[in-house]
């Protein structure tokens, strides 16, 4: 990995989302993700997930994902974050608490204890939390 951005240029990957997404520096970024998942694609690392490795060997498919990925929806975090600092925390914490509603309303209604524990299940809301139950 580090190799593969050193041969860019970089020493860490950052996408400059302040720029527009055909800058050159934007441009090399989407080179160097695509590449990447395209190669570990192939070496088997995502197998487990029923990928179609037609789409992914299609270039064009891959950069359209990533740049409405990277582009639109990380841009729309990043914005939302700087007009109002605290934000993004904030909904995630709403997410937090709209999944202990449902938990409750699970339990008032007796939902079956199939659906609750599908309910439960669902420990984690975001990368940087632990599902401690599973």
């Amino acid at each position: 990995m580090e190799g593969s951005l050193a041969r860019l240029g970089f020493s860490v990957w950052s996408s400059n989302l302040a720029q527009n997404h055909e800058d050159l520096y934007n441009i090399a970024c989407r080179i160097f993700c695509v590449t990447t998942f395209q190669q570990l694609a192939v070496a088997g690392a995502y197998n487990n997930y029923s990928m179609h490795f037609s789409y992914i060997m299609k270039t064009g498919i891959s950069q359209r994902a990533y740049d409405h990925f990277v582009h639109d929806h990380m841009k729309g975090i990043c914005d939302k974050e700087n007009n109002s600092p605290g934000s993004f925390k904030a909904e995630s914490a709403k997410g937090t608490s709209n999944k202990n509603i449902s938990r409750a309303f699970a339990i008032l209604h007796k939902f079956p204890k199939r659906y609750r524990r599908i309910i439960d299940a669902i420990g984690a809301h975001s990368n940087d939390e632990e599902d401690t139950k599973n």
